[in-house]
């Protein structure tokens, strides 16, 4: 009798073992997931982010080869080299250059697209 007890207990706890054991599994499961949602997230940020940045760059080094080419057309402004426009620092960049800096940026398509997004984030459901 004792000994029917002793495995009836037994069975239980092995039967709440296996229960704590399959709510574990699916609480990790769930973390997982959350970390794969997660990561997938930080890397579409990041690309949205260098992508964003690539074609800054673009423009600006645009502007760069416009500033050098109208510098090479007033010889008393100083010697260039061919560089393409390379040696133009932006600090040289005049209100109009930056201005149309941010003209090249915003008439690309694809920073509109990405600024609309981040103004305008679709809801999360």
């Amino acid at each position: 009798m004792q000994l029917l007890a002793q495995q009836q207990a037994h069975a239980a706890e092995t039967a709440r073992y296996k229960q704590v054991v399959s709510r574990l599994k699916r609480l990790l499961e769930m973390e997982r997931s959350s970390l794969r949602n997660v990561r997938m997230a930080h890397l579409a940020e990041a690309t949205e982010k260098s992508e964003l940045e690539s074609l800054l760059r673009q423009s600006v080094e645009d502007v760069r080869r416009e500033v050098a080419r109208r510098r090479r057309q007033i010889p008393d402004k100083g010697a260039l080299t061919s560089s393409g426009g390379r040696d133009v620092p932006i600090s040289e960049f005049t209100v109009e250059d930056r201005e149309r800096v941010m003209e090249l940026l915003l008439s690309q398509e694809r920073v509109l697209l990405l600024l609309y997004d981040k103004t305008f984030p679709k809801s999360r459901e």
